[in-house]
């Protein structure tokens, strides 16, 4: 934004309304190998994103738009920061690159950014967003596994289809194979679970027509079940094995002597076993017995079919998981490539080229048709390489110019003159405040998480029912109290290896290494984290409770305490004018204003060491730093 748009704080007197208003507001492919390496060869970056420069500008010449502004570098760092990373950057960070005289400075650091741990974080958050990842899934199973696989995938840079195919086909335990979540997390309704396949990887929303045909779409309830066969035989629960069947070893167990601790342990240890992915390709998919429609009987058996684009042919005991999974990341399916490039470019943009990102219909047409065509032929000509696309979005002269503060109303539309200011997400808030916090919270992993679950792998299938009873009463012998604090030592040891996180709580983690969804009250969930039941459920609306967490709950003391390196920054400068630069650099991401520097020498004057503290408790509470600009 300019200038004169800026966020000045007036301070302490007037701090309270402006803070109300400011709320009121594991397999990769092979890169030597794949057509993504042909791709870039014969496209670059550059010439990419040429491309659709100019595809906006023919667009902005027939609508009469006025491109705005580019960004200054005080815009673009904290800006790229916080849509690749998903956190402000730091004051060592942020100054580099001010510092840097490199004439292509900008594609370095978004090539830095896309190759960091903080590009993992920021993106498994809004995956897990639009999967509706949760660490404790019902029945007493855990999830992390699940978000192990996630991050991993994006840490390798795992194609795109590639992602989708591996959850569409997964097979075993979860510990074995985490994209078996992906099923595990809607167990027991497949049907859920096909609705959600079709609208969160095809944009296209069938779920009405699981009742009764669609009353706003084409699609019928015949057409659903015909979709619906081609996943209705995955069964999530694991069969019974030779040596143990859950179902009577827990009739054995409610006979035996173990106490009440060995006899939940082993009942944890049972449901947690007893669940994972398998086809049954042979079993049929049934029309309800209520069908009311004259295309077919009630209870009679439908063939899987596709939905629109090519007819997929399965021969009796082939996958029919696979043959979906072909279809579905096929380059010709119509609406595989586009959503996910309509879907990224929402991500850098805060609006898509086509009105929503998972309700698309015959009749919609994207905001720029030319653009939007140019977007899915990218894709695919990166074979579906999500960070090399991103790569060409973020070096367009679209995306750094200065954002567009407008509020885009239902039926308006966007034509792209920069992005739009955005508020920020409730994981990046929480990642931001870190930033200021701690050193290289990017680094810092949640390895507790993985012993959490530790008990949870043992294969259960091929033991006795008196080794599990053995192992129950050991469990039962140790004192709970020595064992938790053998697991905290554990825990401290493997998450502190380096004195630089001493000090700092487990909590104070990075959003992606926390639990899945926070507690209720947490401060993600106070900024709108999602309860992951919806698809990308999660929300930027204002509330009162975010102005008091921020004024008034542990912020301010993370800030201020002895550990904070933003305490430590403004100490260590030579003199008062560096230390309120290192605030605003700090927290807002640019260099005060003449105006900033004279208010603070004021209140420097009146209340000597203290104005500090007050500066940068005013700064946190600013619109400015909650946006995005």
């Amino acid at each position: 934004m300019k200038d004169h748009s800026r966020l000045t704080p007036r301070w302490i007197a007037t701090l309270f309304a402006a803070a109300l208003v400011a709320t009121g507001v594991a397999h990769a492919k092979d890169p030597g190998k794949s057509a993504a390496a042909a791709a870039e060869s014969t496209r670059s970056v550059a010439a990419a994103a040429e491309k659709i420069d100019q595809l906006l500008a023919a667009d902005w010449q027939r609508n009469n738009v006025k491109p705005n502004p580019p960004a200054t570098d005080e815009q673009f760092v904290r800006r790229i920061y916080l849509d690749v990373a998903g956190r402000i950057p730091s004051y060592d960070e942020i100054t580099r690159f001010l510092d840097s005289k490199e004439s292509n400075k900008r594609a370095k650091l978004i090539d830095q950014l896309l190759a960091s741990e903080g590009y993992v974080s920021n993106f498994y958050n809004y995956w897990a967003d639009v999967l509706r990842v949760k660490t404790r899934m019902p029945g007493g199973r855990t999830g992390m596994p699940y978000e192990d696989w996630i991050k991993e995938s994006l840490r390798t840079d795992k194609h795109y289809d590639d992602f989708v195919r591996e959850m569409i086909t997964a097979e075993g335990s979860m510990y074995d194979n985490g994209a078996t979540g992906y099923y595990i997390r809607d167990s027991g309704m497949p049907l859920d679970n096909l609705s959600n396949t079709v609208r969160i990887f095809l944009g296209t929303q069938i779920g009405c027509a699981q009742c009764h045909d669609h009353p706003f779409d084409k699609w019928t309830q015949y057409e659903f079940y015909q979709m619906a066969a081609f996943t209705n035989g995955v069964r999530t629960r694991q069969k019974p094995s030779e040596k143990f069947d859950p179902r009577k070893f827990r009739d054995e167990l409610a006979k035996s002597d173990l106490d009440n601790r060995g006899k939940q342990f082993l009942l944890n240890l049972t449901r947690t076993n007893s669940y994972g992915v398998a086809e049954n390709a042979y079993l049929s998919t049934k029309l309800p017995d209520n069908y009311k429609y004259d295309d077919a009987k009630p209870s009679s058996v439908v063939k899987p079919a596709t939905i629109f684009g090519k007819n997929v042919t399965v021969k009796r005991g082939d996958s029919l998981r696979e043959a979906f999974a072909d279809w579905m990341t096929a380059k010709d399916n119509p609406r595989f490539a586009m959503v996910i490039a309509n879907r990224l470019w929402d991500r850098a943009f805060g609006v898509g080229v086509l009105p929503s990102v998972d309700d698309i219909r015959d009749e919609t047409v994207a905001v720029n048709p030319e653009l939007m065509t140019y977007l899915t032929g990218l894709i695919k000509d990166y074979d579906f390489d999500m960070k090399a696309y991103l790569r060409v979005v973020f070096n367009t002269q679209a995306y750094q110019r200065e954002a567009s503060p407008t509020e885009i109303r239902e039926g308006e539309v966007y034509r792209f003159p920069g992005p739009l200011l955005r508020r920020m997400s409730a994981a990046q808030v929480w990642d931001s405040v870190l930033t200021l916090v701690m050193p290289d919270p990017d680094d810092r992993h949640q390895v507790l998480k993985a012993g959490a679950y530790g008990l949870a792998q043992i294969d259960i299938s091929d033991k006795t029912t008196e080794e599990l009873f053995a192992m129950a009463r050991d469990i039962s012998k140790r004192d709970p109290r020595e064992m938790r604090r053998k697991m905290m030592m554990e825990a401290m040891r493997d998450n502190a290896p380096d004195p630089k996180y001493r000090g700092y709580s487990f909590d104070m983690m990075r959003a992606s290494e926390l639990e899945s969804p926070a507690r209720p009250g947490h401060f993600l969930r106070e900024f709108g984290q999602s309860d992951r039941e919806l698809i990308d459920g999660s929300n930027d609306d204002p509330a009162v409770t975010q102005v008091l967490t921020l004024m008034n709950g542990p912020v301010d003391e993370l800030l201020l305490g002895s550990r904070s390196m933003l305490r430590q920054n403004m100490e260590s400068a030579a003199s008062p004018e560096q230390r309120v630069r290192i605030a605003f650099l700090s927290i807002l991401g640019r260099n005060p204003s003449g105006t900033d520097i004279r208010m603070a020498d004021k209140q420097i004057e009146q209340n000597g060491k203290t104005a500090y503290t007050d500066l940068v408790w005013a700064l946190v509470n600013t619109r400015e730093f909650l946006f995005v600009q």
